[in-house]
């Protein structure tokens, strides 16, 4: 029989998310400068820092920068001769997407001396433009959090079904199965 022990799943191997907004006083108006997502997973914790697209807030709040994709497609019939012929008269269909920005950087969380609030805690180093760090010290909690700590849906299903086909298979391998 299984054991259903609180080991069955290892939920470690689950990446944990939260999403906040650094904001700064700027002529005294509270303006967002990052968006922070942290992620835990097997025991560490990461900030990935992107920037604002201020312009583009939805129903006031900061959403991360975007940028115009163009998706092209194209009409393919087959790849016979008739199909080549057809394709060559096909138009082409041009859509334009905004797609978010990847992060500005990634960094560990460590523990340090807020830059900004003066208080001991776990935070990260700002970067510079070339992605180095620098000796601006972001602390977790001058972060203002729109969320807990989550598992993302998808990778939860993902470690419940790995870990079930891991402890089937050990008990197929002797253990009475």
């Amino acid at each position: 029989m299984m054991d259903y022990d609180n080991n069955f799943y290892d939920l470690d191997n689950v990446p944990m998310y939260r999403d906040g907004i650094l904001y700064i006083n700027k002529n005294e108006v509270k303006t967002p400068l990052y968006i922070i997502q942290l992620v835990r997973l097997h025991g560490s914790s990461w900030a990935f820092v992107y920037d604002v697209d201020a312009k583009n807030a939805r129903k006031g709040v900061p959403r991360k920068r975007r940028h115009a994709e163009q998706h092209i497609s194209v009409k393919v019939v087959s790849n016979s001769e008739l199909g080549n012929y057809i394709n060559r008269d096909s138009t082409k269909e041009v859509t334009n997407v905004m797609v978010e920005d990847t992060y500005k950087y990634q960094a560990l969380v460590i523990g340090g001396v807020s830059s900004i609030s003066d208080k001991e805690g776990d935070g990260f180093y700002d970067r510079d433009q070339d992605g180095n760090p620098v000796d601006i010290f972001i602390g977790i909690n001058d972060i203002e959090w729109s969320n807990e700590m989550t598992y993302d849906s998808d990778d939860l299903v993902k470690e419940l079904l790995r870990s079930t086909e891991e402890e089937l298979l050990s008990g197929i391998d002797g253990q009475g199965y």
